[in-house]
């Protein structure tokens, strides 16, 4: 069982080892301690902040004798963002400990060892990732939208402004995202909520501008942009529709009414052959899901 330490004495050891999860690892009377941030080689000062019966894990206070290989992390979020753990060390040191910890492993779990050990494939060092799953939530303390990833052993998001790992056009995503999703809002499917003030899931006609690539390149990869766009008034020759939601269950259901023929230029009459592929939404009119085969419509 862990045991948490508010405080402790400040101690001294050598890192002698690197973990799997980017920690340095020293031997302090015969147990090992688990140091983050610190690298294979450097004497350090840390302090223990939890303890288990096989293992502490404590935090780096000073480096005082610091290895060749630590370098200046890229990302101005390191430490903080739980996304990276290795920043600190040389790209050609992390591809060495990552083969090393490989080939510990099959030889202590798998018990084999390879014949012949081929050099690592490489890449990029910096913009390598094309996909990223990031979390976004607003934030009652900080009164703003965060987008990013998680914290380092948190459940909090890290308040990110650019990721260095994401190619280019990704790379500005969080805050790219984070800004998009407070300008537009929030929608609470819950019935006793409902819309925030501010909201806006659609844009008018008026609002809108012909489509050119060199617009659309000004646009960040990612923008959430309105799925409705309003032509004229609000009301009109289309507004013969008649709705009803309820909520039970946990549910919403919707029933939508109108006349077969609404003599509107922009409907299509309903009647028998007429085909319609049934849909449902989200309140952002985006993510939603539809038959892959349209309904042929029959009239009695």
């Amino acid at each position: 069982m862990a045991r948490n330490i508010d405080s402790s004495e400040v101690q001294e050891a050598d890192i002698v080892d690197l973990a799997h999860d980017g920690r340095g690892v020293a031997r302090v009377d015969g147990k090992a301690v688990f140091i983050e941030g610190a690298l294979p080689g450097e004497r350090v000062r840390f302090r223990v902040f939890k303890r288990r019966r096989q293992l502490d894990e404590a935090g780096l206070v000073e480096v005082l004798t610091p290895s060749p290989d630590r370098v200046i992390p890229k990302c101005a979020h390191f430490g903080i963002c739980g996304g990276c753990s290795l920043q600190h060390l040389a790209p050609a040191a992390q591809l060495a400990a990552k083969q090393r910890q490989l080939l510990d492993n099959l030889e202590r779990i798998g018990r084999v060892t390879p014949e012949q050990v081929f050099a690592p494939l490489t890449g990029p060092e910096w913009a390598y990732r094309r996909r990223a799953r990031l979390g976004v939530k607003y934030v009652h303390k900080k009164g703003r939208v965060l987008a990013g990833f998680r914290e380092r052993a948190k459940p909090y998001l890290a308040d990110l402004q650019r990721c260095e790992v994401l190619q280019e056009p990704l790379a500005t995503l969080p805050k790219d995202l984070a800004a998009t999703s407070a300008a537009m809002g929030t929608i609470d499917l819950d019935p006793e909520v409902g819309e925030n003030d501010g909201a806006r899931w659609f844009m008018t006609d008026a609002e809108s501008v012909p489509y050119t690539r060199e617009l659309d390149r000004q646009i960040p990869v990612g923008t959430v942009i309105p799925g409705v766009i309003i032509s004229g008034e609000f009301s009109g020759d289309r507004a013969d529709v008649r709705c009803a939601a309820r909520w039970a269950s946990g549910h919403w259901s919707l029933e939508v009414a109108r006349r077969l023929d609404t003599h509107s230029q922009f409907d299509v009459p309903i009647k028998t052959g007429v085909f319609m592929r049934v849909a449902a939404f989200d309140h952002s009119q985006i993510a939603h899901t539809r038959h892959v085969r349209p309904i042929r419509i029959e009239v009695e």
